[in-house]
């Protein structure tokens, strides 16, 4: 017995699939040979998504969110309405099968975090089950959405399932026009998904238990459990981990079990013993031994961020940062409250060496800078972008502006072997900033108010030779304020820490023209920051 069910694609095209009933449920996604040459594309844009409608097998009941109803499997969509992808998927009950987003125990369930600009893209992966095989567009085939010309957001190739592959270029003017069955659609998703959550506020109560989350990495990473995870040559047990970190035996197996239960950590039962050993995203990122660590980063953000965010009410009642009250520091003065000892200058530092070590290579090559022969990284920091800089452009001179006490510790504690970076010495607000084709602001703009910002807008366009011009590397809003979410809150960490705000491109580009800057390009990396470039 066939049963034939639709999934939405781009520009209102359908895609037919073919579902065969088994007494065990045998269910393979798009598996037919009837696939078709449409040009697919999944959720491109927030104005589209897919909806999947797969009839009831025997066995096998399939619900979004653990919902009753029988005619709903899949949703792709923005469910968090952000960069991130969120994906609902519960196979309820099937013999032995149980998949669950976030909840998956002995099937693979792979959420990629490929949303690049405002495209989202799923990619699934399920192991087999014995009664149970469940595929995500197992088709033998490739789909192509092609990049139009002038397209200035780049994204990966992206697999969904085992052969099924959509390459999805998106340009920023396409990913804001809404198709025309977009309204029915995401009414039919909004009432599943409310449907769901009015069932069981499963979103909600995982909002609510963020911030413990959040604590048990930062905890982890205090102690020096992934440092000690990663220099062993076997797993280890709790017994062992607190005996090494001198911690209570009883708190540390809590610990190492919370961490397994969102998938930072892996455990065997052996002889009735628990052995846990790092995963592999915990050894890259951290351990604080690894290339790309982001020790520092969890660092400032359990010991600084963290305490701030505690007077959130209190910032947004009073509109401004919250230092005085954390930590008895004046309001007016940010950078005082940031750079209160040098130990907290480090912290904060380490922090901005962690952001690079991630975003770095994509915010510098969003566009062609080999043409300025002499790039200066105002507010550059501990120079981790401006190696990116120079390893992307070897034939310009990169250099870092910064103030004395930033450059001195700079060189002490993050300088590197054969650095083709310079250090320059100075305040971009009160003083000269040197003559450069092409100035960078890496996360300065966000601090600071608008007066504040043109005023330094101003200073750089009056810097500029003609045809020089300045980089803007932010997160960038969505200008209809649906996201991204890691925007969203950074913002309000602006709002709870300094005087400033994240934007969206339209306000940046506003102050770009309103100071004199024309041919504005925006370019949307779909990771944590966005490149504006304007020419003088």
């Amino acid at each position: 017995m066939l049963f034939a069910c639709t999934v939405g694609v781009t520009l209102s095209q359908s895609v037919p699939l073919v579902h065969s009933r088994c007494r065990s449920c045998r269910v393979d996604v798009a598996r037919a040979q009837s696939f078709g040459s449409c040009t697919v594309g999944v959720g491109v844009a927030r104005a589209q998504s897919v909806l999947l409608v797969h009839s009831r097998c025997c066995s096998c009941t399939v619900g979004v969110a653990r919902s009753q109803l029988v005619l709903v499997s899949l949703v792709h969509s923005r469910l968090a309405r952000a960069q991130l992808v969120s994906v609902s998927l519960v196979h309820s009950r099937c013999c032995s099968c149980t998949v669950g987003f976030a909840r998956a125990q002995s099937v693979s369930l792979v959420h990629s975090r490929s949303a690049r600009a405002q495209s989202v893209s799923v990619s699934l992966v399920h192991s087999r089950c014995r009664p149970c095989t469940v595929g995500a567009a197992t088709a033998n085939r490739e789909a192509e959405y092609p990049p139009p010309p002038s397209t200035h957001t780049r994204l990966p190739r992206l697999h969904l399932g085992r052969s099924f592959t959509i390459h999805s270029f998106v340009p920023l003017v396409r990913c804001a026009r809404v198709h025309p069955w977009f309204p029915r659609c995401s009414s039919v998703m909004a009432e599943h998904l409310s449907q769901s959550e009015l069932d069981y506020p499963f979103k909600l109560l995982e909002y609510f238990n963020g911030f413990r989350v959040s604590k048990v990495i930062f905890t982890a990473c205090e102690l020096g459990v992934f440092d000690l995870l990663l220099n062993s040559a076997e797993p280890l047990s709790s017994r062992t981990v607190a005996r090494e970190l001198g911690t209570s035996p009883d708190g540390m197996e809590r610990l190492l079990d919370a961490l397994v239960g969102i998938d930072i950590l892996e455990v065997e039962v052996a002889d009735g013993t628990a052995l846990y050993s790092s995963t592999d995203v915990a050894s890259l990122y951290l351990a604080k031994g690894s290339a790309k660590s982001l020790h520092d980063m969890i660092i400032y953000q359990s010991q600084t961020i963290y305490p701030l965010w505690s007077n959130m009410a209190d910032a947004v009642r009073e509109g401004r940062n919250q230092n005085q009250k954390t930590f008895g520091l004046p309001p007016e003065d940010v950078f005082q409250a940031i750079y209160r000892s040098e130990e907290e200058m480090l912290k904060f530092m380490g922090l901005m060496n962690s952001s690079w070590v991630l975003d770095g290579h994509d915010v510098v090559t969003a566009f062609n800078l080999s043409g300025f022969q002499t790039i200066v990284d105002l507010g550059g920091c501990t120079g981790a972008l401006a190696r990116e800089m120079a390893q992307a452009y070897p034939s310009s001179s990169v250099t870092v502006f910064d103030l004395p006490q930033v450059v001195e510790a700079a060189q002490q504690h993050f300088s590197q072997e054969n650095q083709a970076v310079a250090f320059h010495t100075g305040d971009f607000f009160s003083g000269e900033i040197p003559a450069a084709d092409l100035y960078v602001l890496a996360r300065i703009l966000h601090d600071w108010p608008e007066e504040k910002c043109l005023k330094l807008l101003r200073k750089i366009y009056n810097a500029c030779k003609p045809g020089g011009g300045v980089l803007l590397v932010e997160a960038m809003l969505f200008e209809n304020r649906r996201g991204p979410i890691m925007a969203q809150i950074f913002s309000l960490n602006m709002l709870v820490q300094a005087e400033g705000r994240e934007r969206a491109p339209s306000e940046y580009s506003h102050m770009l023209s309103k100071t004199g800057f024309h041919n504005i390009q925006v370019c949307r990396t779909g990771k944590s920051y966005d490149s504006i470039l304007a020419i003088r």
